[in-house]
């Protein structure tokens, strides 16, 4: 679903400037115009699979949610203003295209004599469709594991994260010889916000507990994908194009290093900022400093920035 991250998303839905972008919207909110009223409204992990499961604003209509379909609605509009597609749209897409042109799905079954499908137990309605579809010809192979699909048959994070703890304080207490200690269990997740779950079911049943792991924001890549996108607003501190820089330079870490702190020093002398500096050094054709090989690389970064920053200024007019 549509995540507020910006005023950009906020004039999509058509918010008035009168109704600036709240500092306490979080990540899982959304807003919308119902009835002339805006309105904030909390996007539950049943909503956010509604497009997973191939589900429309009118089947939320159906079901009396008007905000819910408003939602959708102008998350779909947003999409189509953009020329987008969402991961899911992609998927539904695809089986569409399969069912209206049989000369496509011809192709497709030539190309594709046999499948394998892995981790089975993880698909989305949409995702079976488009495999019921891709099948026909009945040459398939699934692999799954039935003891995540015994999780998954629970209706949510909620009932996933009861079965779990219950699981737990079933074979802790268990009073064989072979019973297993806290200490002895591991849980994994794949989304942060179900580790947030579990972590207040642990508090609440008093579950003695550790948490592993880098945090998403804390992550590298996130990182610089953040880096990356600060860039691009006006008056971007030197950080942000020294983190860009660090990470798409495909050198060695020390001599990444020395190209660095050789931008610094002549930002320093220069009294100049680090992108002006660095777009000084690059633009040159020979270096008395850098290899050519320096200079293309420098010269490819420097390209990435502008293409984003470029990208960013077209999808916010």
């Amino acid at each position: 679903m549509l995540i507020l991250i910006n005023n950009y998303y906020v004039s999509k839905l058509k918010l008035s400037a009168l109704y600036p972008f709240p500092s306490h919207i979080q990540i899982g909110q959304c807003c919308c115009m119902l009835n002339g009223c805006y309105t904030f409204t909390y996007i539950t992990s049943t909503e956010i699979q509604v497009k997973s499961a191939g589900k429309t604003p009118d089947d939320y209509y159906k079901v009396g949610n008007e905000t819910g379909a408003a939602v959708l609605q102008s998350y779909n509009d947003i999409l189509k203003s953009c020329n987008a597609l969402d991961y899911h749209d992609l998927i539904s897409c695809s089986a569409k295209l399969l069912t209206d042109f049989p000369e496509v799905f011809e192709e497709c079954q030539e190309l594709w004599k046999a499948m394998v499908i892995d981790e089975f137990q993880d698909r989305s309605a949409v995702q079976y469709e488009l495999l019921r579809i891709l099948a026909l010809h009945k040459r398939i192979t699934i692999v799954g594991d039935e003891d995540q699909i015994t999780i998954k048959e629970c209706c949510n994070e909620a009932a996933q994260c009861s079965f779990v703890v219950d699981k737990i304080l079933e074979i802790s207490s268990d009073g064989t010889a072979g019973k297993s200690s806290f200490g002895d269990i591991a849980i994994l997740f794949r989304r942060q916000v179900l580790g947030k779950i579990f972590q207040a079911a642990f508090r609440n049943r008093k579950i003695p507990f550790n948490v592993h792991g880098v945090a998403f924001y804390r992550k590298k890549v996130v990182r610089t994908i953040i880096a990356m996108l600060r860039t691009t607003l006006p008056g971007s501190d030197d950080g942000s194009f020294r983190r860009v820089f660090k990470a798409l330079l495909l050198s060695e870490k020390e001599e990444t290093k020395k190209v660095i702190e050789h931008i610094e020093n002549v930002s320093t002398v220069r009294k100049s900022s680090f992108i002006s500096a660095a777009r000084g050094i690059f633009s040159a054709k020979v270096s008395g400093t850098f290899k050519r090989s320096q200079l293309t690389q420098g010269r490819k970064v420097l390209l990435m920035i502008d293409m984003i920053s470029k990208l960013v200024n077209k999808v916010s007019y």
